[in-house]
């Protein structure tokens, strides 16, 4: 793909090796240029499999050519949590080789991230993809297309929110992360209405449930559509629909199953409500803009009513 033609353009020297079906495969450019063509020969390890790239990037293109080591360990753990008994290894020159491996997964790797923090309820993991029958009763969906994730609700401290498509981070989320978020909500809201939770005068907004949530989400799209090259943003329209049909009634289920638990996500939530609310009616109060004296044709807000007020920036 264009990835490695970019890469190869910015590098000194590329090198590929590919072991198959018993042969090993290399090939070699220079400054993006063909150096060494396709050469094969029989493998000394007949079984081994695997594509090995090396990369040297040319300085001349880059303000550092050091790779960000911080990024890339976070890059190569998370394959080690989403493929659960897989285990990564990064080796650097001159620094010791790390490793990671995770038995059991999600619920592993928020162990280490949550660093004996404790969780307000238990942790809801779960995982379904569509096979040929579930998605024939949908027509965007195709056979093996679903999700697998982790989430958990920390009353104080830092979050984390982690999603993927087919094992690539999409730090900048996308209609996968929507999806998954809009179902989570969705269920929560349906919990509290079947259980009489919902407080007088206290609409919930989504920002009220995840301002205190950690998770990690890994979705399987088959035909993915990208904003960028980067792949950080998935822009696949039925990933959103996709991912509420995974984890909406999942969730409601669990809520149900688990009522005590559930109703201290519920707390924490309008906690949350009532702190945004609070923190609106004290910006309500502060009537004046600050500034000493308005020209004569301005003059302050008098009105809450925001369809009746103007904001006009002015230059100078």
């Amino acid at each position: 793909g264009v990835g490695v033609a970019v890469s190869n353009a910015l590098s000194k020297r590329c090198e590929v090796t590919v072991y198959r079906d018993a042969q090993k495969h290399t090939i070699a450019f220079e400054g993006g240029e063909l150096k060494q063509k396709v050469k094969s020969e029989k493998s000394k390890e007949a079984r081994r499999t695997g594509t090995v790239v090396r990369m040297w990037p040319d300085p001349k293109y880059f303000d550092s050519p050091s790779i960000p080591l911080a990024e890339l360990e976070h890059l190569v753990r998370s394959k080690a949590y989403l493929l659960p008994g897989l285990t990564t290894v990064l080796r650097v020159e001159g620094k010791e080789d790390r490793s990671w491996k995770y038995e059991r997964g999600m619920t592993q790797y928020f162990d280490f991230m949550l660093q004996g923090r404790e969780l307000v309820a238990p942790l809801f993991t779960g995982e379904r993809h569509f096979d040929e029958k579930a998605a024939a009763d949908f027509t965007e969906i195709e056979t093996g297309e679903g999700a697998s994730w982790a989430i958990g609700w920390v009353a104080e401290g830092d979050i984390f929110a982690d999603s993927h498509v087919n094992l690539i981070p999409t730090r900048s989320g996308g209609t996968h992360e929507a999806g998954f978020r809009n179902g989570i909500f969705d269920a929560l809201i349906a919990f509290m209405e079947t259980r009489q939770l919902t407080p007088k005068g206290v609409k919930l907004i989504a920002d009220d449930l995840w301002s205190r949530a950690c998770f990690t989400l890994s979705a399987r799209i088959v035909r993915t559509q990208f904003h960028g090259q980067t792949k950080e943003k998935l822009t696949t329209r039925h990933a959103a629909r996709l991912l509420e049909l995974c984890v909406r009634d999942a969730f409601e289920l669990w809520l149900n199953e688990h009522p005590e638990e559930g109703k201290k996500i519920v707390e924490l939530a309008i906690e949350q409500a009532m702190a945004r609310l609070a923190k609106g009616k004290k910006l309500e109060r502060k009537k004046s803009s600050g500034i000493a004296t308005l020209p004569g044709k301005l003059v302050d807000c008098a009105s809450g009513d925001i369809s009746r007020n103007e904001l006009f920036l002015v230059e100078g």
